[in-house]
């Protein structure tokens, strides 16, 4: 953990999973609990923010028992509680749910509808597009439709969410893929303003980045101005007719 530090990590992430589920046996090496929460003490005593890559709802509690700060991935093997998903909120716990990477894993065609969006597909790379036109070999339904009732139960219980899409995996792409996880967030359980949120000023607020994720005076202008009211509409976010970076305008080019 110290060297992770001393190599200028801003946050330190643990993984675990040990690749189990329901008629699946275990395909990865994974800490046993007790080691796990060895691993969590020494990471909290950096300073730096924890996040944990977990899976499994028994990995998940033990996470937010033992000071995780986010679960990197929606628990996709079973159903949380009503009093995980408070425990959550009570401790400041965040969730980033990668629900377009578990869509993917569904088999379900939203990626390919993404890539195909007339409004997304002209500033597709070939990479970007192959890569939200993959399939995954072995689909798995079930993780999907779990995480996705688990991401509407930790929004009732007003958990911080924070947008992201596990990209480069199969079926998702850097970039056009957010706009699917907002999508889907909003699917299931947030209002399209908690949908924007979670993608702009939560990952700032979460990460201490102070000088991005809102629009105000002061800060990075990091913006985007669309055709169209993301708090109402949450695909308007698809629809970018002008983008600022570090307050400069950047030049969308359309790709062959």
């Amino acid at each position: 953990m110290r060297a992770r530090v001393a190599g200028g990590s801003d946050y330190i992430k643990v993984l675990q999973d040990d690749g189990s589920r329901p008629g699946r046996a275990p395909s990865l090496p994974a800490f046993s609990p007790a080691r796990f929460v060895t691993v969590l003490a020494a990471a909290k005593a950096t300073g730096r923010r924890v996040v944990v890559h977990v899976q499994r709802l028994a990995d998940a509690k033990l996470a937010v028992e033992h000071g995780a700060d986010a679960l990197e991935h929606a628990v996709c093997d079973e159903l949380i509680s009503d009093a995980l998903a408070t425990e959550m909120k009570r401790r400041g716990v965040a969730q980033t749910a990668t629900l377009a990477v578990y869509a993917g894993l569904a088999g379900l065609p939203d990626a390919r509808n993404l890539a195909a969006d007339p409004v997304i597909a002209p500033y597709l790379g070939a990479r970007q597009r192959g890569m939200l036109e993959l399939d995954w070999p072995h689909p798995r339904a079930a993780d999907y439709n779990i995480a996705f009732a688990n991401v509407g139960r930790l929004a009732r219980a007003g958990v911080m969410m924070i947008a992201g899409t596990d990209a480069p995996n199969p079926t998702t792409a850097f970039g056009p893929s957010l706009h699917l996880e907002l999508s889907l967030l909003e699917r299931a359980g947030l209002t399209p303003t908690q949908a924007l949120i979670s993608a702009t000023s939560a990952p700032a607020s979460f990460f201490h980045a102070e000088d991005r994720g809102r629009i105000v005076p002061g800060r990075k202008a990091d913006m985007l101005l669309l055709d169209g009211d993301p708090t109402k509409d949450i695909a308007a976010t698809r629809r970018i007719r002008l983008i600022w970076k570090n307050g400069y305008a950047v030049s969308r080019k359309l790709l062959p």
